[in-house]
């Protein structure tokens, strides 16, 4: 069971890992945001909101050179989870992300991916790296995996990896991971199906099953008002 801790006291916290920076460890950053964004979200006091930009400020180059991939991937999860994007730390992850992707774990790999398409970083080379990996573990993908890195990479248009998407599509697609498929999967789904739609006209047509497809959209007409669709904003850097 998580313990709440008073804002007051996570602000002393935090400023005190700040202060300490010098011997402050990857695992130690990693574990902060995740525990700050696990009981906040984005709705995290203004007081510890300024005490974890401070900290992503202090994230030197020691720290980022001795993450792992896990470290990285949870750093970047809690940011987009908290709605802070600290330029320097964020670009620093998804740089490190890079070579670290083919050491992560399939919810790693979703998870970065997912975290760096909502923060607006890093870039083709990232997303290549993280979808490479993907494409090579052939198990230990949950449905919400394969579904988040496909979404990823609508929501960052990442046009040259298309073809990755359908394929992350077509494995969640299997009945035995289908069957696991909850409604936001389903939503994903659809917006990659859009995405897809407006680079070939063809979109997951024949990577899904027309009724799987309808499934994926009965989701998306019915999804909370003001969820929005897959950006076109960004382009392939």
């Amino acid at each position: 069971m998580q313990l709440a801790v008073p804002e007051q006291q996570a602000a002393q916290l935090l400023s005190a890992l700040v202060a300490q920076r010098q011997a402050a460890t990857p695992q130690a950053l990693a574990n902060t945001l995740w525990a700050t964004a696990k009981q906040w979200g984005s709705a995290a006091p203004p007081g510890v909101k300024a005490a974890l930009l401070r900290l992503a400020a202090a994230a030197d180059e020691r720290l980022m050179a001795a993450m792992s991939g896990q470290n990285v991937s949870n750093s970047l999860w809690a940011l987009s989870q908290l709605g802070l994007r600290p330029a320097s730390l964020t670009q620093r992850l998804a740089d490190a992300a890079v070579p670290l992707a083919p050491s992560m774990t399939p919810q790693a790999l979703a998870n970065t991916a997912a975290a760096v398409a909502k923060l607006g970083v890093g870039g083709a080379q990232l997303f290549a790296a993280l979808a490479g990996a993907a494409g090579r573990l052939a198990q230990g993908f949950t449905t919400q995996n394969l579904c988040n890195l496909a979404w990823a990479l609508a929501v960052a248009d990442q046009r040259q990896l298309a073809g990755a998407a359908v394929a992350l599509a077509q494995r969640a697609a299997t009945g035995e991971v289908w069957a696991q498929m909850v409604a936001e999967s389903h939503r994903q789904l659809h917006q990659v199906h859009l995405w897809l739609m407006g680079l070939d006209g063809r979109g997951l047509s024949g990577a899904l099953s027309p009724a799987q497809l309808r499934e994926c959209e009965a989701a998306w007409e019915a999804r909370p008002r003001g969820q929005p669709a897959a950006s076109k904003k960004r382009r392939a850097a």
